[in-house]
């Protein structure tokens, strides 16, 4: 057995809260490139140099990428030949986060009572999802997900009978309706199948995938290109003020269902997107 001290741990996440709030990934940050040379909109241009140009300050001034922090979601696999000493894995996350966000002058986003809405003042607590594999690693996923586009996520059942038509449609619609209060160019992430529970979580992992990653399923990466194209299609374009740069990228994941369902989830991220990863 593996023994992982509780203090690499909370060193570990204090590292990924900070990066991921600063350093845009290099997948995201390239296709924002890419949109503003393919796009032919000079306001759309405009408002891409801008998220670019933040990108870079963030960088060299140490700045958030966001004011809006956002809830930390944690994503941890523990092997099972792995074990922490002195304490949890979540008070090692929890400390580490808290740490991160109070020592660079991160916003703090978290209210303690939905109704009440007392600001708990270090952006904690996070919210954990474990997962077990075979081994002696752990594997810290973070996510910083911004209110913006978690206001605009959607779960919907369709009847079965609507098939693939009813599920790419209730997508495209959300994306309509949703992306222009998002901060386009959103990610669009859709768990198709599984049920309330399973289903959610499904799209908001499949965010970790990168730009340009497309589903092992030549049937579902057809779905996701022949969607992105469609979206585009739109003209909402950055910040929803027209142009052909709406979503810098689709993903699908399908899930097993019971017979009598037929769910999808959008997870809608927005351009700003904090995800880091580390393996101990």
């Amino acid at each position: 057995m593996r023994i992982v001290p509780n203090r690499l741990i909370q060193s570990t996440v204090e590292r990924l809260s900070r990066s991921m709030n600063l350093y845009l990934p290099p997948d995201v940050l390239a296709a924002l490139i890419r949109a503003r040379r393919a796009e032919k909109k000079p306001s759309a241009r405009n408002i891409l140099d801008v998220i670019i140009e933040n990108a870079d300050c963030a960088l060299r001034t140490g700045a958030a990428l966001c004011q809006d922090t956002g809830t930390v979601e944690a994503y941890i696999d523990v092997g099972d030949n792995a074990a922490v000493s002195g304490g949890s894995i979540e008070s090692a996350v929890e400390k580490g986060v808290r740490a991160a966000y109070l020592k660079n002058g991160f916003r703090a986003s978290i209210v303690s009572d939905p109704i009440e809405r007392k600001n708990t003042l270090d952006n904690t607590p996070v919210s954990f999802y474990f997962t077990r594999s075979r081994g002696s690693r752990i594997k810290i996923s973070l996510m910083a997900k911004g209110g913006g586009s978690e206001n605009v996520s959607a779960v919907k059942f369709i009847p079965p009978s609507g098939g693939w038509d009813a599920v790419g449609e209730f997508i495209l619609d959300t994306v309509r309706k949703k992306a222009p209060y998002a901060c386009a160019p959103v990610i669009v992430s859709a768990a198709v199948g599984g049920g309330f529970a399973s289903a959610p979580l499904a799209a908001k992992k499949a965010l970790f995938r990168k730009i340009g990653d497309r589903n092992r399923s030549a049937v579902y990466a057809a779905r996701e290109r022949k969607l992105l194209k469609k979206i585009n299609s739109t003209g909402i374009g950055p910040m929803g003020q027209g142009g052909s740069t709406t979503a810098l990228d689709v993903f699908l994941t399908p899930l097993p269902s019971h017979i009598a369902t037929l769910a999808c989830a959008v997870a809608v991220q927005c351009h700003s997107m904090r995800r880091a990863s580390a393996v101990i």
